[in-house]
């Protein structure tokens, strides 16, 4: 009794400690097991509902209208069920091709594009573009099949540890366990993919969530999956045939041979009848755990009334402090100027109030990525040319969406004197390389494109009077000043493109040809045949880089490019999104004779899919890009010869059509040349129309940067 006495005494006087242990490893305890204990209380319906159903409702609540598949077992439920909500499935020949394309969906629509592959390979093709979706931030929504959950780490096909070779890419992963957690974390998924810095996100479904109680209780060895025509009338199997809670209305796990009776009257001979009965018998431990394994994924599925609806996004807003020190530097400054990147129109609805802004302040306005187009063609504040040499002699920079990177040469090509106002949604942008060549005066961690709108309203409103002042008096006067140098400069190009091109010494080439066609001088037919209504999709290295110094887009949101990361092989899931969020765009492909290798076979896809596009395919037989800085430092060019392929054959094998052309004057009848019979052919066919323009050497992009 004493000891007893003892130990009751030594707990009365420690009960704050103990209460304060306990309480929260009974909570932590509770929080663990109560999801495994759950299902034993939850109804567990016998219904022909699956998990890809679930899937393509949050789809159709957070305003999907597309996604972008190549299909796989694994996913098959999510597809049907999305085409059911109405959504078009868009199945492509490359998993890249379908992350690429939920890119573009995501920049020109402002909603997150949503990519479904299959397990194992199916994801990991993926890697590439998801990386460059990351590096782009865009927000988009991937969606991998999985091996059971059954059957994780036992050798199921394609069982891989895909979330750790994501995990360092993706905003956001997660992989579901049971049906019940599908709606939650797709919802979750959509809102990382948009709030704070936008990126991919990953969200792996394993089969046996996604597919119906019966198909995985035949998988488990518990049932049956027989065709109609197998299961005979007064046979053991008809007797203990599975009628869908849906057909009976009602939870009813007896065998009622009425009601099964009428239920195979509704069902065609090939249809699967899910039979509770099976000649195979697991062990007894086996059995029960396979059980528990089935209450555990589908128990309260379908009971449960979930909300689906997108979790609301709070926009990044600087304060009306920060807004007005911008402001008060803009009247300060003598030559001020402003770069915009893709980031700004991370909310594509409000690209035309931001155009009007950006007018609004007045300022020379150099324009990157997504950015490009957002000023029209030949607006007098968009500066296209010169950029580093009016960096040097600005006195205020704003950097708006924009990381001080190699573009900018980590900060060398800022003016050291010039108070630098940095505008990011991202902290680690706002604070890069700013330990080596560049300090923000002025550092706003928030959205650019509503900073911008947020300046335009208070010039206009509180100090409408002194920037019209400062904007006519000075303003003005320094950005015509470096508009004559840009058109000094494009008319120097244009006398560039009518120089001789000669081709390489490459296979394929058609013999006694000693000229082919200046890539400048093809960029400007581009450029002078494209409507207003154009979309320019660049995919290459040295030709589409040509073609961004050369080609004006139209207006905002009418330019796509990989983005910071160099990515090669993004043209044809960027002309898929593209052609799908805009349908009465003219669809303008730049690509590279390398880089089109890599999506070329998607010319199928556009003919399935009636995606009416202009590709120009500057085929120069070689990497050029690199070829030009290799043989001078290392005096060979192994490894970056290709050959003139018959890209426009290649086009007609998959169902498009396509010309060859090698010779200048091929371009020079404005009412029949290869452009407009590409614009006639893509319009009345809906379909693709490779131009396979064969382009020489040129002396245009010396010095640029390959690594």
């Amino acid at each position: 009794m004493g000891a007893f006495q003892s130990f009751f005494q030594l707990i009365k006087q420690n009960l704050p400690f103990i209460t304060a242990i306990t309480i929260p490893a009974l909570s932590y305890l509770c929080y663990k097991v109560f999801p495994y204990i759950q299902p034993l209380f939850s109804p567990l319906r016998k219904t022909n509902r699956h998990g890809g159903e679930l899937v393509a409702k949050v789809f159709a609540a957070h305003g999907v209208k597309y996604i972008f598949t190549l299909v796989g077992g694994h996913i098959s439920p999510i597809l049907v069920a999305s085409k059911q909500e109405g959504i078009k499935v868009v199945d492509v020949r490359s998993e890249c091709t379908t992350v690429f394309a939920a890119d573009a969906v995501s920049r020109l629509s402002g909603t997150p594009g949503v990519a479904i592959v299959t397990a194992g390979p199916g994801v990991t093709n993926t890697i590439t573009a998801m990386k460059n979706a990351q590096m782009a931030q865009s927000p988009l929504v991937l969606i991998g099949g999985a091996a059971a959950t059954v059957l994780k780490g036992r050798g199921s096909l394609q069982d891989v540890e895909q979330i750790d070779v994501l995990r360092s890419i993706v905003k956001y992963h997660a992989s579901i366990r049971n049906v019940r957690e599908i709606v939650p974390i797709m919802r979750r998924a959509f809102y990382e993919a948009m709030s704070g810095v936008p990126g991919p996100v990953f969200v792996e479904i394993p089969i046996d969530c996604l597919y119906c109680i019966g198909e995985i209780s035949s998988a488990m060895g518990m049932g049956q999956c027989l065709r109609k025509k197998l299961v005979k009338e007064g046979s053991e199997e008809y007797k203990r045939v599975i009628v869908p809670y849906e057909f009976q209305n009602k939870a009813n796990d007896s065998f009622d041979i009425n009601i099964i009776k009428k239920y195979m009257e509704t069902q065609t001979a090939e249809q699967p009848i899910f039979v509770d009965y099976t000649n195979k018998k697991n062990p007894f431990i086996v059995e029960k755990y396979l059980q528990y394994q089935m209450r555990y994924i589908f128990a309260g599925a379908f009971s449960t009334k979930y909300d689906y609806s997108p979790i609301k996004v709070d926009q990044m807003t600087p304060t009306i402090n920060n807004v007005n020190s911008i402001i008060e530097l803009l009247l300060k400054a003598k030559n001020p100027c402003i770069i915009i990147s893709s980031q700004a129109l991370l909310q594509s609805q409000k690209a035309n109030d931001i155009q009007k802004a950006v007018e609004t302040l007045g300022i020379p306005t150099f324009l990157s990525s997504m950015a490009r187009g957002l000023l029209g063609r030949n607006n007098k504040l968009y500066i296209k040319q010169g950029r580093t040499a009016a960096l040097r002699q600005s006195d205020l920079i704003l950097l708006c969406g924009v990381m001080v990177d190699f573009r900018l040469d980590y900060g060398r090509a800022l003016n050291r004197k010039a108070k630098i106002v940095a505008v990011n949604r991202s902290y680690n942008d706002l604070k890069l390389n700013t330990d080596l060549f560049w300090k923000p005066y002025i550092k706003l961690q928030c959205d650019p494109g509503e900073t911008l709108l947020m300046i335009a309203k208070q010039i206009n409103s509180k100090y409408s009077s002194a920037y019209n002042k400062i904007r006519s008096n000075t303003f003005e006067a320094w950005c015509a000043g470096l508009k004559e140098k840009e058109i000094a400069k494009e008319k120097q190009n244009e006398k560039k493109a009518l120089t001789p091109s000669y081709p390489r010494p490459a296979l394929n080439m058609k013999k006694d040809i000693k000229e082919v066609i200046n890539p400048m001088l093809l960029c400007l037919g581009i450029e002078k045949y494209m409507d207003d209504n154009s979309i320019i999709i660049v995919d290459g290295g040295d030709f589409a880089a040509t073609a961004a110094y050369i080609c004006r887009p139209r207006g905002p949101l009418k330019w796509l490019d990989p983005g910071p990361f160099g990515t090669l092989g993004v043209g044809a899931g960027f002309v898929l999104g593209a052609k799908l969020v805009n349908p009465d765009a003219e669809i303008w492909l730049i690509w590279g004779d390398g880089s089109s290798g890599y999506s070329i076979a998607e010319v199928d896809t556009f003919k399935r899919f009636g995606i009416g596009c202009i590709c120009v395919i500057g085929n120069d037989a070689c990497w050029s890009q690199i070829e030009r800085e290799q043989i001078p430092k290392l005096g060979d060019n192994t490894a970056c010869m290709l050959s003139y392929c018959d890209y426009d054959l290649v086009s007609k094998g998959y169902g498009g059509g396509g010309e060859m052309i090698y010779d200048k004057k091929q371009l020079d009848d404005e009412k029949d040349n290869p452009f407009i019979r590409a614009k006639k052919y893509a319009k009345e066919n809906n379909a693709p129309y490779i131009i396979n323009a064969h382009i020489g050497t040129s002396d245009f992009r010396e010095g640029s940067i390959s690594v």
